[in-house]
């Protein structure tokens, strides 16, 4: 803020514009991961949403007071979605890509890489951007770019190589049909075990009363 003629309310004004875009869209935007493809769409969305955001941030700094202060709006916004989609993402691939047997192992390697990437990050970011100035929002979006383009194919060889060391689950016995008639054999009557399916009783008289008898478990 200090690099450009935005007025000072501003900062506060753009602290709340990141809550009110967090809290509105974080459900929405979570819907949309579902499986391993969609992660890294959203993955690739947020990469796209935050190079913009880099372009913006980088041409604040030659804007009046009026067109610096919507700028920085729209790029918050950019921003925060960024966010989102990112979070959205990597939490889909950290569960749809991991062994279920050893989900806590995954979860804890996951979990490892995401603190170092908030412990180096803030550090990084305020190197690129003191060393190159306006420059350095643009090199942050295309390393950023780059990185989640990578997503989608990684993302689809390892789903690959886990569908292939997966082991094989159990199908369940199902009771043997007779094709013509389509009759469950499993379910007969106790007294004549005469198929009845699809009724769930017999209707065959068997003392002469009448009576339905019922059927076997």
């Amino acid at each position: 803020m200090n690099h450009t003629q935005a007025p000072a309310w501003t900062t506060s004004a753009l602290l709340v514009t990141n809550v009110l875009v967090a809290i509105g869209f974080q459900m929405r935007v979570g819907r949309t991961v579902t499986d391993v493809t969609s992660a890294a769409r959203a993955m690739r969305r947020g990469a796209y949403c935050l190079l913009s955001a880099s372009a913006v941030f980088a041409l604040t700094g030659t804007l009046n007071p009026l067109l610096c202060a919507t700028a920085l709006f729209g790029a918050v916004v950019l921003l925060t979605l960024t966010e989102l989609l990112q979070s959205a993402g990597s939490w889909g691939l950290s569960y749809d890509l991991a062994d279920t047997a050893r989900l806590g192992e995954y979860q804890g390697a996951w979990s490892v890489g995401t603190q170092l990437v908030r412990s180096c990050g803030p550090f990084l970011v305020t190197l690129a951007l003191s060393a190159l100035d306006a420059t350095g929002w643009l090199v942050i979006g295309l390393i950023y770019t780059v990185a989640a383009a990578c997503v989608a194919p990684l993302s689809r060889r390892a789903e690959a190589a886990h569908q292939v060391t997966a082991p094989q689950v159990a199908t369940p016995h199902r009771p043997l049909r007779n094709r013509r008639s389509r009759t469950t054999l499993d379910h007969a009557c106790q007294g004549c075990r005469r198929p009845t399916w699809p009724l769930s009783y017999c209707s065959t008289p068997h003392s002469g009363k009448g009576e339905r008898m019922q059927l076997l478990p």
